[in-house]
């Protein structure tokens, strides 16, 4: 189990310093659940790791897309970590929220007309171009925005590579290769850096990279940055001063481990940090995952038990409506009993959420004890792409969000 949760002497789930048990005896539905002092503990663990194996501290910024709950976003701005946002309206909500636009990198492969406007006049940190024709929208954009007053002040943007990279994680979360839509092709690549030499209106700010999401193995990383080093070798070469060094995030979770197998994890990773010590300016990391995934639960009721021939289900009224991932990706979330009793043998079960589809399975053989309707369970983990992936499928109604 998570090390951050315990089953106290009565059978009560304990997640961090909450008793899980009094927490649902307040709830009225499902309820993704977020503990301030997992994510707190997450948040600095992550900083001082990676700081050790670089010549200077990197600017951390939190991937939004990870979850945009507003609660947790506003702790993560108390802790002057900035964001990196995919979409206008994240970008909106980070405004919002009170992230100053030097907080703020706007990555995405999509971005419209109004969202360029909006990031270009709020003049934010970094813009990553993902493909030539958005950084010629860009300019346009930029050239209508500028008055003799801002002339002096070229926005500052990042050109994300795609360097054909496997990063060995799921294929639908896997972002790097040449197949995948992310990216700058080697041609878009130079004609990014020809518009650029000449523009006045835009900066290259430096070179950013993104190979995936969950990922474990570092092999991909060690490409990346030897190949990171050749690009910015060749553009001090061409007369660009790049100022930043984007890596992206990416850093995934042992969702059948711990706390402890994280922390290694990182580790692993930070070490190769190293790598990127060719660069003397700013590096720039942007972790989602790994920070929030530990400090959120899923917290749900059973609303049948039900069995045929072949096995038994726990039905709950929660599903993929809230937590898509394992319908998703086949993704793995533990399963705890909110109150058990602890001398009573386990059975085993699927369980599942109420939507009409098959795939909506929460786990399979999973081990209950003697379960009741109305019992509340805890899945783990869900800090993360939970419900910031949820929708309104079947019209079932949105899980509530607390942070205490």
């Amino acid at each position: 189990m998570n090390s951050f949760f315990r089953y106290n002497r009565s059978g009560e789930l304990q997640f961090g310093p909450h008793n899980l048990a009094e927490v649902t005896s307040e709830l009225r539905g499902p309820t993704f659940f977020y503990s301030s002092m997992i994510l707190d503990h997450r948040l600095k663990v992550f900083a001082t790791e990676v700081k050790k194996n670089l010549r200077f501290p990197p600017k951390i910024f939190f991937a939004m897309k990870a979850n945009h709950n507003r609660q947790v976003l506003d702790h993560i701005r108390q802790q002057n970590i900035g964001v990196d946002v995919v979409s206008g309206g994240e970008l909106r909500l980070a405004l919002d929220l009170g992230f100053a636009p030097d907080q703020i990198i706007f990555s995405g492969v999509g971005k419209s007309i109004d969202d360029l406007q909006l990031a270009a006049s709020r003049k934010i940190f970094q813009i990553n171009i993902e493909n030539f024709g958005e950084l010629k929208r860009l300019c346009k954009i930029q050239n209508q925005l500028r008055t003799p007053s801002t002339f002096q002040t070229p926005l500052k943007i990042g050109l994300r590579l795609n360097l054909d990279i496997d990063a060995g994680s799921h294929p639908k979360i896997t972002t790097g290769r040449k197949i995948d839509k992310f990216g700058l092709s080697p041609s878009d690549y130079l004609n990014c850096l020809d518009l650029l030499k000449n523009e006045t209106s835009l900066v290259l700010g430096g070179l950013t990279i993104h190979l995936g999401s969950q990922i474990l193995k570092f092999k991909s990383f060690k490409s990346a940055f030897a190949l990171l080093k050749e690009k910015y070798v060749e553009l001090f070469q061409l007369g660009f001063a790049p100022e930043t060094l984007d890596v992206g995030g990416g850093l995934g979770i042992d969702y059948n481990g711990s706390n402890r197998e994280d922390v290694l994890i990182l580790k692993k990773w930070s070490a190769g940090l190293a790598g990127l010590n060719f660069f003397k300016g700013q590096v720039l990391i942007e972790p989602g995952r790994f920070l929030v995934a530990r400090c959120g639960v899923l917290l749900a009721q059973v609303e049948y038990l039900k069995k045929n021939k072949e096995k038994e289900f726990l039905i709950l009224n929660s599903g993929m409506n809230h937590l898509l991932r394992p319908a998703l990706y086949d993704s793995f979330h533990e399963i705890s009993q909110v109150s058990k009793k602890l001398n009573k043998k386990a059975r085993k079960f699927e369980v599942v959420g109420p939507v009409c589809e098959s795939s909506d399975t929460f786990g399979k053989g999973r081990l209950i004890v003697d379960p009741k309707e109305g019992d509340w369970v805890a899945i783990h983990d869900c800090g993360a792409y939970g419900s910031s992936m949820s929708s309104d499928y079947n019209l079932f109604s949105r899980a509530d969000e607390v942070l205490v």
